[in-house]
C-alpha cells in the first residue's frame, strides 16, 4: 500500500542528482507541474482543488491557489515569470490574487499556454474551441472550433510567437 499522506505538504527540497529530496505538493494525484523560465517556484496542480507552488531548493510550500475543478489538466507560468494560468484563471505570482477568471467549475480538461512575450494567453477546453485572450484586457481576442477528430491535448507556442501549435488526441498537429 502507498505510505500515508502527511497533513500538510512538506519540506525537503526537489534535490540533486544523486540526492532525490521529495516536496510533497498534493495530498493526491498531481496532473500539471511547471517552473518558472528562472526556475521557480515550481508549480503544481492536484486533485486536491489547489495549484501549490513551492521552492524547489527547500521545498518550503510559498503560496496555494484554491481550484474548483478535480481534473485541472494544465497549468502554464508566462516567460516573465508573473503569472500563471489554469483552465480556471489567471494569477498574479508576486500577490497570489487572481488576474481574471476565465471557466470557473467546467469539468473538461483545459490546456492553457502563454505567448512568449506574456501578452496571449490560449485557452482550450477538450470538448470546445481553441481561444486567445489578451491578457491587458482580458478579452478575446481569436476562436476558431474544434472539431471532434481534433480536440486538443496540448498547445504551446513558437519561440517568436506567431504559430500555436496544437496537439490532438488523434496524433496530429494543426
Amino acid at each position: 500500500p502507498p505510505p500515508p499522506h502527511p497533513a500538510a505538504p512538506s519540506a525537503g527540497g526537489l534535490g540533486r542528482v544523486g540526492e532525490p529530496l521529495v516536496f510533497t505538493a498534493h495530498h493526491r494525484l498531481i496532473l500539471a507541474l511547471t517552473f518558472t523560465a528562472g526556475g521557480e517556484p515550481l508549480a503544481a496542480s492536484g486533485r486536491d482543488l489547489n495549484i501549490n507552488l513551492g521552492d524547489p531548493e527547500t521545498g518550503d510550500l510559498r503560496d496555494s491557489l484554491p481550484i474548483f475543478i478535480v481534473d485541472l489538466a494544465d497549468i502554464d507560468i508566462s516567460l516573465q515569470g508573473n503569472l500563471l494560468a489554469s483552465g480556471e484563471a489567471v494569477w498574479d505570482l508576486e500577490t497570489g490574487a487572481e488576474v481574471f477568471i476565465l471557466e470557473r467549475g467546467t469539468y473538461q480538461a483545459t490546456f492553457v499556454a502563454f505567448s512568449p512575450d506574456g501578452s496571449t494567453l490560449a485557452l482550450a477546453r477538450f470538448d470546445r474551441e481553441t481561444r486567445l485572450l489578451d491578457l491587458s484586457t482580458g478579452e478575446e481576442i481569436f476562436r476558431y472550433p474544434v472539431l471532434e477528430e481534433t480536440r486538443t491535448k496540448r498547445m504551446e507556442f513558437s519561440p517568436d510567437g506567431t504559430i500555436l501549435a496544437e496537439g490532438v488526441i488523434y496524433g496530429s498537429i494543426r
